[in-house]
């Protein structure tokens, strides 16, 4: 493999010593649907970008301005995600429900991801990566992992949900935006970017699961001294135990601890680079 690849482990104690001498962490994910938002912009394919903009609440006017915001934080990050690693030999290919690969445009764009960060202006030598699925792995039922790090910290989620019960025993405050389709722009962002600036660094760390404008916040908390981690879908599994299918065959639910995932039999041929 051309790029290293962070072990969780090794994000995750990097992670616990930023938060022990509090100092500015942020770990920023795109996946294929960041992947997508990009070369429609630079493509300038229109009818993407404006099923991107009425899913993602944002404006098609605004699209230029959050990829250039993307590149600013992405190349302040100290991880960012590698599609790089869905080669079946390092770990497993990116599939869809029941185990049906992905279609070929998404399989090339994932191919071509060095090309397509690049193009908005994210430096991809010279730094440290994460796995893309690094929301999910981080909660494996590993011997360090982060739910283990959330014990005793101040924590501030940024979703879609204003409780999540599962999580009661840590100490959480919620943020809530506006869901898919729910205008997050105009909604929620300047009120969340206004929480971010009056309390970054109120907290031992950020929890933020809030679509393509999430990593507009994610950049301006470690701007601002803060600690913050993209946990994407991860926030609607810990709320009512959901999650995509295209992981069935590598990872569920640990059953002794309901917020927590392990590795199936297929999934532990993997956990050498986990």
């Amino acid at each position: 493999m051309k790029y290293k690849i962070s072990k969780i482990s090794e994000i995750l104690s990097h992670l616990d010593n930023a938060i022990r001498n509090k100092n500015p962490f942020s770990l920023i994910r795109f996946g294929d649907g960041g992947l997508k938002m990009m070369i429609s912009y630079t493509n300038q394919h229109q009818e993407n970008m404006e099923i991107i903009s009425d899913k993602e609440g944002i404006p098609i006017n605004k699209i230029k301005d959050v990829l250039e915001l993307w590149a600013l934080y992405a190349n302040k990050a100290d991880y960012i995600d590698n599609p790089s690693v869905y080669d079946k030999h390092y770990f497993w290919g990116r599939f869809k429900k029941n185990y049906v690969p992905i279609n070929d445009g998404t399989s090339k764009l994932l191919d071509n991801w060095e090309k397509v960060y690049n193009d908005i202006g994210i430096m991809t030598h010279n730094r440290k990566y994460c796995n893309p699925e690094f929301n999910w792995l981080s909660i494996l039922n590993n011997k360090k992992n982060l739910i283990d790090l959330m014990i005793n910290k101040k924590i501030c989620f940024i979703s879609v949900f204003d409780n999540i019960p599962r999580l009661n025993h840590y100490d959480i405050d919620y943020i809530k935006i506006a869901d898919h389709y729910g205008n997050q722009f105009n909604n929620s962002f300047s009120d969340v970017m206004k929480y971010i600036e009056e309390h970054a660094n109120n907290y031992d760390l950020w929890l933020n699961s809030s679509g393509e404008l999430g990593r507009l916040y994610s950049g301006r908390i470690k701007d601002l001294g803060g600690r913050v981690l993209d946990m994407g879908f991860v926030a609607q599994y810990w709320n009512d135990s959901s999650r995509p299918h295209r992981f069935n065959k590598f990872i569920e639910p640990y059953l002794e601890d309901s917020i927590r995932m392990k590795l199936t039999q297929c999934g532990l041929q993997y956990k050498r680079n986990i």
